[in-house]
């Protein structure tokens, strides 16, 4: 049984992957561990960060790691065709995503709600990117010099619960009964607004059924846009079939 790590390396943070005869075994934030990458016969990474980047090397050197090293990014990638004038400006983490949604559905629409929020399209084998939006941390903190706003996260998971409070009300009646009360709600309905519009703006750009949301904030906009499914480890398993496809080619 044959090991691989996979890395997302991300502006923020480290996720690792372990797979083993094609499961995903483990999954953590952080780096590798040095008694896994000692077993590793390969390690595929993404990065978007070359300061996060740097922590993985380190790591490497660390362990004495021998095995294979392959990273996903534009130049090493020619499976999927990029719809995009200069596609070396795409991050590494998009081209997972996109590989995720390619290999596991064929046909999709992918959102990685993170420090940003990337949106993917994929269709006929060409990645079509979408959209790139500040992600929920950036949008709250964006108002807090002026606010109390401090929990971005449990406010608005907290206002969902309130009876799904500001996803809205097709009838106007209706909806007129959840104005916000506060300076916060007023903050809190901006941003889910926005949101929701970005999302159903995408759906609607591409006319897509299958939509499927990861990152660390992907819960939260799941629930937000009621819209899609949500896999938390899209992006690994990206690197996972971008591995499984150079493997096999002569191009490895």
């Amino acid at each position: 049984m044959d090991l691989l790590i996979c890395v997302d390396v991300g502006n923020v943070n480290i996720h690792t992957g372990l797979f083993i005869d094609g499961k995903l075994i483990q999954a953590f934030d952080g780096l590798p561990k040095l008694v896994d990458l000692r077993e590793a016969k390969a390690l595929v990474y993404s990065s978007v960060s070359s300061r996060n980047f740097k922590k993985l090397s380190e790591r490497l050197f660390e362990a004495q790691y021998k095995g294979k090293v392959l990273r996903l990014s534009s130049k090493t990638q020619k499976f999927l065709k990029v719809h995009y004038k200069n596609p070396f400006q795409l991050g590494d983490d998009r081209l997972a995503l996109a590989y995720y949604i390619w290999r596991r559905h064929g046909k999709g629409l992918g959102i990685d709600a993170g420090t940003f929020i990337n949106i993917e399209w994929v269709n006929n084998q060409t990645h079509y990117p979408i959209a790139i939006f500040p992600g929920l941390k950036i949008l709250a903190d964006s108002f807090k010099k002026g606010t109390r706003l401090k929990s971005y996260s449990s406010i608005i998971t907290y206002e969902l619960a309130k009876g799904e409070r500001f996803l809205g009300e097709k009838s106007i009646r209706n909806y007129s009964r959840f104005f916000p009360e506060s300076s916060e709600d007023c903050i809190i309905k901006g941003i889910v607004d926005a949101l929701k519009g970005l999302v159903e703006g995408a759906v609607k750009l591409t006319g897509e059924d299958r939509v499927i949301i990861t990152g660390g904030d992907g819960e939260i906009l799941r629930n937000i846009t009621n819209i899609g499914e949500y896999e938390k480890h899209a992006v690994l398993w990206g690197l996972y079939y971008f591995f499984q496809l150079s493997e096999s080619s002569s191009n490895f």
